[in-house]
């Protein structure tokens, strides 16, 4: 009887060629340092066309003090902001006041419902003239 045996026999791996292009890492540290540079440079964020350096805790843009004219244009932002803020704030004044003025006109109307069903059409038609007479 032939013998069966399920021998698992990958393929052999090649070996791999080394990934790296540059020879910095067999550099010592202080070869590295003139090779690479030491200095990576101040973080900069391009946004609108401007260019802002963070220094010193602070995003400066690159044109300077002179460049970066945006006291006008926050004042006009704070200005239309408080305007609409009060606007809102009326806004919901008078939805308040609408909404008090529907619960009254409900409460009005079920009671007069409530006359109603009990024989008392008196009072609808009095609110309701075309529809009850």
């Amino acid at each position: 009887m032939p013998r069966e045996v399920d021998t698992w026999n990958p393929k052999r791996v090649p070996l791999r060629h080394d990934a790296s292009l540059s020879s910095h890492y067999a550099l010592d540290y202080r070869s590295r340092m003139e090779e690479l540079g030491s200095d990576l440079g101040l973080p900069t964020l391009t946004l609108a066309g401007q260019t802002f350096t963070y220094i010193n805790g602070q995003w400066v843009s690159s044109a300077g003090r002179k460049g970066l004219n945006l006291r006008p244009r926050l004042q006009q932002l704070k200005r239309k902001n408080r305007a609409l803020m009060e606007e809102n704030n009326a806004l919901r004044i008078r939805l308040e006041v609408l909404m008090d003025m529907l619960t009254d006109a409900t409460a009005q109307l079920r009671e007069l419902q409530i006359d109603g069903s009990q024989g008392h059409r008196r009072g609808l038609v009095e609110v309701f003239p075309n529809k009850w007479s």
